[in-house]
């Protein structure tokens, strides 16, 4: 019963933006021969009559102009097409078309499927029509002498020889596409649903202006899914690129890639209780050597084979003598009266 209401629904959409679609081609075209239209008059020089020059000017402006009303007109298909979805939405649930869609011996839950299915599809075919009306354009819309832009076919060309081979020995390419295709389908059906839940709250709330009521919930329920989601994200994050501070975890060097200094690179390591002696030998030595060449009886390294220098006597402290008491007229500055 699923594919029987997804083919009505697609009859039903398709009556709208098929029409579209070919427009949309039929509009790049159009762009295209008068972008490289003016692209040559601008470069051509034009003599003889008094009023070439206000001719090449007339036409370079009209052309300019239309190819990009074309082009916006382009981008705006996508925003078209996402609205004629959601009347068609909306037509099928709320309004006088309602009564009839729930008298189907279906449950809501394909009703719903299926409008969610071919919205998604038709959305992706906007999509790659779209791309292919921008690729048509620069390949044949942006050239001066050739019918071809040789400058965008070198691009294409060098993006799927030379920088894929080189990305894909950092990342695998075909987990990063395929990645890429579920995110972005996951993307389109959420932001489907989002509308479709608007639509449906704002019918039940508004009895009147049902339109303005829906989009004031999609604002709301946007505005809550940004919230929750960037709670969540604060709270739980994982793979590449998550904002810090955050744990970072580094991966062990090899031992032939540590860094050595002229301390350690001949010593073996002999560590006791956590120290590298060999390594504290060698600083004390430096120590002496910098200092007073002097080598203490607790060193490690000390030669026990050498004479022990005698040590220097320290003079005698003269004798600490009993106190006599205080001074009787130390205080006497104090007893004086004050005038």
């Amino acid at each position: 019963m699923l594919g029987k209401l997804m083919k009505h629904d697609f009859r039903a959409l398709s009556r709208t933006l098929f029409p579209l679609q070919i427009g949309i081609l039929g509009g790049g075209l159009v762009a295209t021969i008068l972008s490289a239209l003016s692209i040559r008059l601008s470069e051509a020089s034009w003599a003889g009559a008094n009023g070439s020059n206000l001719v090449k000017g007339l036409l370079l402006a009209s052309s300019v102009t239309v190819a990009v009303l074309i082009g916006v007109a382009i981008m705006a298909s996508l925003f078209v097409t996402l609205i004629l979805i959601c009347y068609h939405f909306y037509r099928s649930f709320l309004a006088d078309e309602g009564y009839l869609t729930f008298t189907l011996p279906v449950s809501t839950s394909n009703l719903l499927w299926s409008k969610l299915l071919t919205g998604m599809f038709w959305t992706l075919i906007n999509s790659v029509v779209v791309c292919v009306a921008l690729a048509i354009y620069a390949v044949f819309g942006t050239t001066t002498n050739t019918l071809v832009n040789a400058d965008v076919l070198s691009a294409f060309r060098q993006f799927f020889t030379e920088i894929l081979p080189q990305a894909s020995q950092y990342v695998s390419i075909p987990v990063l596409s395929l990645e890429t295709v579920v995110i972005g389908i996951l993307g389109l059906a959420a932001s489907l649903l989002q509308i479709y839940f608007a639509i449906i709250v704002g019918g039940q709330i508004a009895k009147k202006h049902r339109v303005m009521a829906a989009i004031g919930m999609y604002l709301l329920i946007n505005m809550g899914v940004g919230i929750i989601s960037s709670i969540f994200m604060s709270v739980v994050t994982f793979g590449e690129g998550v904002a810090l501070p955050t744990r970072l975890r580094f991966k062990e060097v090899p031992a032939q890639q540590l860094p050595r200094s002229e301390a350690t690179s001949t010593s073996t390591p002999a560590v006791h209780g956590g120290h590298d002696l060999h390594f504290v030998a060698s600083v004390l030595e430096r120590w002496r050597g910098a200092t007073s060449h002097r080598e203490a009886p607790n060193d490690p390294v000390f030669d026990r084979s050498m004479p022990e220098r005698p040590a220097p006597r320290a003079p005698d402290a003269p004798m600490l003598q009993p106190s006599l008491g205080l001074d009787p007229d130390r205080f006497s500055l104090l007893k004086k009266p004050l005038r």
